[in-house]
């Protein structure tokens, strides 16, 4: 009895897989094979007249001559190529952005309770729309969107610690100045009166209490208070020390006024900006790694746009002092923005192959918003030593990049030509008039401005001279052959 052999499921998936594979190389030789052969059918067909219809020029093998019939059916075009234009623009599409470096999260610099918030006051149109009377507006909370300028107090945290800490400062400054002034006093006395040793002691004392007081404020320092905010303390000590005794009720009372707003940490605006967020209200406890508010100054946005890899050496030959592009928002009608940019990337994206520039444009006006979709035109720099051609007259022949050079606009003779690229765009690309010596020793050859080139059927073209010159190699070896003498 046979054995039945069981097929898994990945097995017939691999079967039909190969079937597949070969099913497709077999459809793909069979369309390389029906090409050739109507290559070869529109070589051996002959006009009216009798005429071949494509055949090579005498003395090489680069040109060759075709009837206008063949140059119908191949749809060959003609374009001059035209000398490098001055106004060459590269269209860039992308979006803005906020610069980091003109953005900040403001924090506390301590945990505390937030007990205010900055105010505003608003403006006529604002009051007006909530229906406010003008006369009686009062200033309101800061909110997203508000305008602040350098210094303007954002809140205000209360923080027992720097209170604590500002107290002690004081109660360090007091025993030392006391403590100076009981040095002064024994060392104003008359020799022999007060033992040496007292005297040492009081010294002793004084420079504890300096080591304290240094101590103290270089604790305050580290928690970034300002010289300022130490010197008003200081101040405050000096006040209580220097007071007469029967006013020191009332310096008590000042101190005391003094000491509810020590413990009271202010946040400001670090420079002229616009709140983006603010994300704590009054009551709040807060701790110092929350973003009580984010803002940014917009007078400036941050442009990136996405180049294709062939606009790169277009980009990277422009000098960096002349780096310069106008900004045109998509959603807007408005004259385009001047800007520059500074970057070009160095990562290519793998699924648009583009490169992103980046750059900057001012919006003193804050007319521009981050996130908004934009064009960036650069102008390119023009070269007299170059021709510009349609991307579509280039052949790609791996190493070399060649052209097909006709006679005149018929296009009824035509010479491959291998041209050196200067720089690829879009729909042009730029060849160099004269190539470099090391581009002529590689085979480049000149193009000239007011040369006819061919920007269709260029692909037709290169088959048909193939196979010309492979028939013309076949013939000439076929007539070496017959010529030989036969050996006897």
């Amino acid at each position: 009895m046979a054995t039945k052999i069981k097929q898994t499921p990945a097995a017939r998936r691999d079967i039909g897989s190969l079937i597949s594979t070969v099913l497709t190389v077999a459809v793909a030789v069979g369309l390389i094979w029906m090409g050739v052969n109507a290559v070869r059918k529109r070589q051996a067909d002959t006009s009216n007249t009798g005429e071949v219809a494509v055949r090579l020029v005498k003395g090489g093998d680069d040109s060759m001559t075709l009837t206008s019939e063949m140059v119908r059916s191949f749809g060959l075009r003609t374009t001059l190529a035209r000398a490098s234009d001055s106004k060459a623009e590269l269209v860039l599409f992308g979006s803005l952005f906020i610069d980091p470096a003109r953005m900040m999260r403001a924090h506390a610099r301590f945990p505390g309770e937030v007990i205010s918030i900055g105010k505003v006051t608003p403006t006529p149109d604002e009051s007006s729309a909530d229906g406010s009377d003008r006369a009686t507006v009062e200033p309101r909370p800061l909110r997203v969107g508000d305008f602040v300028h350098k210094g303007d107090l954002l809140a205000i945290i209360w923080c027992k610690d720097v209170g604590e800490k500002k107290s002690d400062l004081v109660d360090a400054l007091s025993q030392m100045y006391l403590d100076r002034d009981q040095l002064n006093r024994l060392k104003g006395l008359e020799k022999g009166i007060v033992e040496m040793k007292k005297i040492y002691e009081a010294e002793h004392k004084f420079e504890t209490d300096q080591i304290t007081v240094d101590r103290i404020e270089r604790t305050l320092r580290s928690w970034r208070l300002t010289e300022s905010e130490i010197a008003e303390v200081r101040d405050e000590a000096e006040k209580i020390h220097s007071e007469a005794e029967k006013a020191h009720r009332d310096q008590t009372n000042h101190a005391a006024a003094v000491d509810k707003t020590w413990a009271e940490v202010d946040v400001k605006a670090p420079f002229d900006s616009i709140i983006l967020e603010r994300n704590a209200t009054t009551g709040d406890i807060v701790d110092s790694d929350l973003d009580l508010f984010i803002v940014a100054d917009l007078t400036t946005l941050g442009v990136s746009a996405n180049a294709y890899e062939e606009d790169l050496p277009a980009l990277e030959a422009i000098p960096p002092d002349e780096r310069r592009w106008k900004i045109q928002v998509k959603a807007d009608s408005r004259p385009p923005l001047p800007g520059t940019f500074d970057t070009i990337g160095q990562i290519i994206n793998p699924n648009e192959h583009t490169a992103p520039i980046i750059g900057w444009v001012s919006n003193p006006k804050n007319s521009l918003r981050a996130g908004q979709f934009i064009t960036a035109t650069v102008e390119l720099p023009s070269s007299d030593a170059e021709v510009a051609i349609p991307r579509t007259a280039l052949i790609d022949a791996g190493t070399r990049s060649m052209v097909f050079v006709a006679k005149d606009e018929s296009g009824t003779t035509v010479s491959q030509r291998q041209v050196a690229v200067a720089r690829p765009s879009h729909d042009v690309i730029y060849v160099r008039c004269q190539p470099t010596p090391h581009e002529v020793s590689l085979g480049c050859e000149p193009l000239k401005p007011g040369e006819w080139v061919v920007s269709s059927g260029t692909v037709e073209l290169a088959s048909a001279l193939e196979n010309l010159v492979i028939n013309s190699a076949a013939e000439t070896a076929a007539a070496q052959t017959s010529a030989a003498p036969t050996p006897k």
